[in-house]
C-alpha cells in the first residue's frame, strides 16, 4: 500500500484522480454502512488518534470481530467532547451491541 501521492507519481495521474479511484474502489470492495451491515455487531473499539504530531485528531469506530471501520471522522477527538452521542453516526445505536471500548 503506497501514499496516494506516490501512486499519482508513479502513473502520472493528479493527485485527486487517484483519491476518486480509491474511494471508488472501497465503496465497492466495503459496500455502505447500513443499519442491516450493522446487525451482528456486537463489539466495538473506539480510538482516538493524532495527526501530524498532536495538532489534528480523527477518531475512527472498528468492530472488533470482523476488524470492518464503520467510521472515521476527522476533528475534535470524540472522547473530549461533551456531545459524544450526537458525534456517532446516526445509525450507529446498534440493537445488540454487547460493549464498545474506548
Amino acid at each position: 500500500v503506497l501514499p496516494i501521492r506516490h501512486v499519482a507519481a508513479w502513473f502520472h495521474l493528479h493527485w485527486d484522480t487517484v483519491k476518486q479511484l480509491d474511494r471508488r474502489a472501497l465503496h465497492t470492495r466495503l459496500g455502505p454502512i447500513t443499519a442491516e451491515s450493522l446487525a451482528d455487531v456486537r463489539l466495538l473499539v473506539i480510538d482516538d488518534f493524532a495527526i501530524q504530531k498532536g495538532h489534528r485528531y480523527a477518531t475512527v469506530i472498528v468492530d472488533l470481530t470482523t476488524k470492518r471501520v464503520l467510521w472515521v471522522h476527522r476533528g475534535q477527538r470524540l472522547r473530549s467532547s461533551a456531545s459524544e452521542p450526537t458525534t456517532l453516526p446516526s445509525h450507529s445505536r446498534i440493537s445488540g451491541l454487547l460493549t464498545a471500548s474506548l
